[in-house]
């Protein structure tokens, strides 16, 4: 707030309002206040001052401060509201406080006035700051669900002892186990049936404990084997591992279309070594040719039979025997 703060005062006494602006100015608080006396007027300063902090006698010909808290509280309730008056008794003035009050000042002890409006405005700001950011978790949890549940991948929250937190809603529809049969359920237990014999009961909290590097399962699915690549992360809260993240993508159409690919190179290998005896067989010359007639690569051995040369002889070079055209 700086040196902006605005101060509204709700007071009819003019001599009690110089004494508490006075009591403000000696306690080095730097302010703008604006004082009012009736409920209409003091509506449209909340509104239009928009003040920092309301001071406010508990008397008034005309209106009241408990109204006015009331008020202050149904329009603007993060503000500090102080009762600044000199007819409040102590049992009236805790009621007070336990009806949303934030302090109480008594007019002839004016001197105390100073200190509680600086602890208020602290107070409020440090309340206001707690409140921003527990809106920003709060939407940040928020964010988080919404990808949790609607991600394409597997996800799944343990607890560090291995019991399963949460799960979403993709590993829900394709494992065709509900959440509740999930949760609370030892990780190891649950994800043996999927993983069969690639880890021995136990070994996977151990495994995600100690290793960070992502790891690939095969495991039996609704249209046979699938390959999952599983990657996991600590969730980290006020220093301590909260809990551990694993995320599981599908990779098989990736998987499938790598092992055709190398099935492919294979059938590819096997086609040029079988086309290769065939050429080196041939009792035919045969060569391939730039098109300006030098021997490009090919130069089988019936060539070298019939024309004489040898193959390291010729390559690049053109044919004596052809002519230009």
């Amino acid at each position: 707030m700086g040196n902006n703060i605005r101060i509204l005062i709700l007071e009819d006494v003019p001599l009690d309002l110089e004494l508490m602006e006075a009591e403000l100015k000696r306690d080095g608080i730097s302010f703008v206040s604006h004082c009012v006396e009736e409920e209409e007027e003091y509506r449209k300063a909340i509104t239009e001052f928009q003040p920092h902090i309301i001071l406010a006698d508990h008397s008034l010909p005309h209106f009241d401060g408990i109204s006015a808290m009331y008020i202050a509280q149904e329009i603007i309730p993060e503000i500090p509201f102080i009762f600044v008056s000199g007819q409040m008794g102590e049992e009236f003035a805790v009621e007070m406080l336990k009806k949303g009050a934030t302090d109480y000042v008594l007019k002839h002890n004016l001197s105390k006035l100073g200190h509680s409006v600086k602890r208020a405005l602290k107070e409020s700001e440090e309340h206001l700051n707690k409140k921003r950011a527990e809106e920003r978790l709060a939407r940040s949890e928020k964010k988080y669900r919404a990808l949790f549940e609607l991600s394409p991948d597997y996800m799944v929250v343990l607890d560090p002892e291995g019991q399963v937190l949460d799960i979403n809603h993709r590993l829900e529809e394709d494992s065709g186990i509900s959440k509740p049969d999930f949760v609370g359920k030892d990780a190891n237990e649950i994800f043996q049936d999927f993983v069969g014999g690639q880890f021995n009961n136990g070994e996977i909290m151990d495994y995600l404990r100690n290793h960070t590097e992502p790891m690939e399962l095969k495991i039996e699915g609704k249209s046979g084997l699938e390959y999952i690549e599983v990657h996991h992360a600590p969730i980290i809260k006020e220093g301590k591992v909260f809990a551990i993240q694993i995320i599981g993508r599908n990779i098989t159409k990736r998987k499938n279309a790598e092992n055709a690919l190398i099935e492919s190179k294979k059938r590819l290998h096997d086609v040029n070594t079988y086309l290769e005896a065939i050429i080196n067989a041939s009792p035919f010359a045969i060569v391939d040719l730039h098109m300006d007639g030098r021997v490009k690569s090919l130069w089988n051995p019936a060539a070298e039979n019939i024309f004489g040369w040898k193959r390291m002889e010729v390559l690049g070079k053109p044919l004596p025997f052809l002519n230009e055209n």
